[in-house]
Protein backbone atom coordinates (compact mmCIF):
# COMPACT_ATOMS: atom_id res chain seq x y z
CA UNK A 1 0.00 0.00 0.00
CA UNK A 2 1.41 3.35 -0.99
CA UNK A 3 1.21 6.22 1.45
CA UNK A 4 -0.18 9.50 0.27
CA UNK A 5 2.19 12.13 1.48
CA UNK A 6 4.82 14.38 0.06
CA UNK A 7 8.28 12.98 0.66
CA UNK A 8 10.05 14.99 3.30
CA UNK A 9 13.69 14.11 3.46
CA UNK A 10 14.64 15.56 6.82
CA UNK A 11 17.40 14.33 9.06
CA UNK A 12 17.07 14.03 12.81
CA UNK A 13 18.79 16.76 14.74
CA UNK A 14 22.30 15.91 15.85
CA UNK A 15 21.94 17.18 19.39
CA UNK A 16 24.18 16.55 22.37
CA UNK A 17 24.56 12.81 21.83
CA UNK A 18 26.22 13.28 18.46
CA UNK A 19 28.39 16.11 19.77
CA UNK A 20 29.78 13.85 22.50
CA UNK A 21 30.41 11.06 20.00
CA UNK A 22 32.21 13.39 17.58
CA UNK A 23 34.36 14.80 20.41
CA UNK A 24 35.34 11.27 21.47
CA UNK A 25 36.05 10.26 17.87
CA UNK A 26 38.32 13.27 17.32
CA UNK A 27 40.13 12.78 20.63
CA UNK A 28 40.79 9.11 19.86
CA UNK A 29 42.01 9.98 16.39
CA UNK A 30 44.43 12.58 17.72
CA UNK A 31 45.71 10.09 20.32
CA UNK A 32 46.23 7.40 17.67
CA UNK A 33 43.50 5.17 19.12
CA UNK A 34 40.89 3.32 17.06
CA UNK A 35 37.47 4.94 16.65
CA UNK A 36 34.78 4.07 19.23
CA UNK A 37 32.76 2.30 16.52
CA UNK A 38 34.43 0.31 13.71
CA UNK A 39 33.82 1.63 10.20
CA UNK A 40 32.05 -1.57 9.14
CA UNK A 41 29.45 -1.12 11.89
CA UNK A 42 28.94 2.53 10.99
CA UNK A 43 28.32 1.60 7.34
CA UNK A 44 25.84 -1.12 8.37
CA UNK A 45 23.88 1.36 10.49
CA UNK A 46 23.96 3.92 7.66
CA UNK A 47 22.48 1.35 5.24
CA UNK A 48 19.70 0.53 7.72
CA UNK A 49 18.88 4.21 8.23
CA UNK A 50 18.84 4.89 4.47
CA UNK A 51 16.52 1.91 3.96
CA UNK A 52 14.21 3.16 6.70
CA UNK A 53 14.01 6.63 5.15
CA UNK A 54 13.39 5.15 1.70
CA UNK A 55 10.71 2.78 3.02
CA UNK A 56 8.93 5.66 4.72
CA UNK A 57 9.19 8.00 1.72
CA UNK A 58 8.07 5.37 -0.78
CA UNK A 59 5.69 3.44 1.45
CA UNK A 60 7.31 0.09 0.59
CA UNK A 61 9.51 -2.48 2.26
CA UNK A 62 13.19 -2.05 1.49
CA UNK A 63 15.72 -4.86 1.73
CA UNK A 64 19.01 -3.93 3.36
CA UNK A 65 21.96 -5.50 1.58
Amino acid sequence: MRRRHAPSRTCPRAGVVHSEFIAEWVTRGLDGQPPPIPGEEAVAVWKIMEAAYRAFDEGVRVVVE
